[in-house]
């Protein structure tokens, strides 16, 4: 029994190493987090939970009384030093503090929709992808992207990207009330033949080609933000990103693994 079990570990790892990973094993064995439709699953025991997205924000807040919509039932301080006492709050205390654990220590998937994004740049051979985000639905702390759905609405996702692969260009929004955050990603060499089947994808309607980034949640950010019509408070879920691959979401395939550039950035911050 001992070694089938070791036999069934050490499979596991080789099929998920980043060497061999395939599309499928991604979107099978990873919990996600939804840009598109405002969805997020948390990697809970002894099934998975999904939700909106700001399950996730709560969770990392360690907010226990929103991740469970007890506020309603549970309104007043009072009321709630009360719950505390009863065994409903033990048992939600074990699972919260177990979802957080589990949230915080696995590997989640991020697809983001390349449609009309920028042409292949072909004097450097590769691509410049472009994230814009309002300067308002990204995060002040240094190190970090925002991410937007396709149409660019804001998603309070923010996740690290190396600086030596990123450019960041601000200008004014059409009507002068704040600024768009042009954020582009610079790819390593990609041969000619697979960048014209990415931009042939990007040009369609109904775009098959992704970003798909490897995420691990980290924390929150709560920020306030100044523009014309007053301030306003900006919630961010910060995560770590550890692996990126341009896919095919229809034909379900990786056609190009850039996640060493993430461990190049992890070698190069140790040496300093």
């Amino acid at each position: 029994m001992k070694r089938l079990l070791l036999f069934l570990i050490v499979t596991l790892s080789s099929v998920l190493s980043w060497g061999q990973i395939t599309y499928s094993d991604i979107i099978t064995n990873y919990p996600y987090i939804d840009l598109e439709d405002d969805k997020v699953c948390i990697p809970s025991e002894p099934m998975e939970t999904t939700g909106k997205r700001e399950m996730l924000f709560h969770l990392l807040d360690r907010d226990m009384y929103s991740y469970f919509n007890l506020n309603e039932e549970y309104p007043t301080q009072l009321q709630k030093n009360a719950y505390k006492k009863t065994q409903e709050y033990a048992w939600n205390l074990e699972q919260f503090n177990a979802d957080y654990k589990a949230t915080t220590t696995s590997k989640f998937y991020i697809l983001k929709n390349l449609r009309y994004n920028e042409n292949y740049d072909v004097n450097k051979r590769c691509f410049n992808f472009n994230l814009g985000v309002n300067a308002l639905d990204v995060t002040n702390i240094p190190g970090y992207i925002g991410l937007t759905d396709l149409t660019g609405s804001p998603s309070d996702v923010c996740i690290t990207f190396p600086s030596n692969r990123l450019t960041i260009k601000k200008e004014r929004t059409y009507d002068g009330s704040g600024y768009w955050v042009s954020q582009y990603i610079r790819t390593p060499i990609i041969s000619e033949e697979l960048a014209m089947e990415i931009e042939q994808g990007m040009a369609k309607p109904n775009c098959p080609i992704a970003l798909m980034f490897i995420v691990i949640p980290q924390k929150v950010s709560k920020e306030i933000r100044t523009w014309k019509y007053g301030q306003i408070q900006q919630n961010f879920i910060l995560a770590k990103t550890v692996g990126l691959y341009i896919v095919d979401t229809q034909k379900e395939q990786i056609l190009y693994n850039f996640s060493k550039i993430f461990t190049a950035q992890s070698n190069l911050a140790k040496k300093k």
